[in-house]
C-alpha cells in the first residue's frame, strides 16, 4: 500500500520536474502549465482507485468489510478491545495502523490535486514576470 502511495508521489514529482524542463527549453511556460494539468488528473486518477483498492486490501489483510455498518463496527470494538488488553502500549493495533495509511493517503491525494490545480492555473505566470 504504501509502494503504491509511493509511486503516485514519484509520478507526480517526475511530470512537475519534467514540465519545469520542457518550459525552460522551450522557453513557453504553458508546458508547465500543461504539467499541472496531468498532476491534477494523477491526483484524481489516485483517488478514484485507491478507496476501491484501500477497501479490498483492507477486507483481505483483516476480515472486515468497510463497505457496511456491520464491518466498521467490527472495526472499532477491535481497537478498543486493542486498546483495553494493552492500555499501556502506545502502538497501535493492526487494523488502527492500516486505518492511519488509508487516511494519510486520502489527505495526500487531496494535497497532490491542490498542488497540480495551482501549477496549472499560475504555471504561466513566471513567463509573464520576465
Amino acid at each position: 500500500m504504501v509502494a503504491f502511495m509511493s509511486m503516485t508521489h514519484v509520478l507526480v514529482f517526475l511530470t512537475g520536474i519534467v514540465g519545469f524542463a520542457v518550459s525552460l527549453l522551450a522557453k513557453d511556460w504553458t508546458w508547465f502549465s500543461r504539467a499541472g494539468c496531468l498532476i491534477t488528473v494523477e491526483a484524481i486518477t489516485f483517488f478514484a482507485f485507491f478507496d476501491e483498492w484501500f477497501v479490498n486490501y483492507y477486507r483481505r489483510a483483516t476480515g472486515i468489510d468497510l463497505t457496511d455498518r456491520a464491518g466498521k463496527e467490527e472495526l472499532q470494538s477491535r481497537i478498543y478491545a486493542y486498546r483495553a488488553e494493552n492500555p499501556k502500549d502506545s502502538s497501535k493495533s493492526f487494523e488502527e495502523a492500516l486505518l492511519n495509511i488509508g487516511m494519510s493517503a486520502r489527505t495526500s491525494e487531496k494535497l497532490m490535486a491542490i498542488f497540480g490545480a495551482l501549477i496549472w492555473g499560475f504555471g504561466d505566470l513566471p513567463q509573464k514576470l520576465y
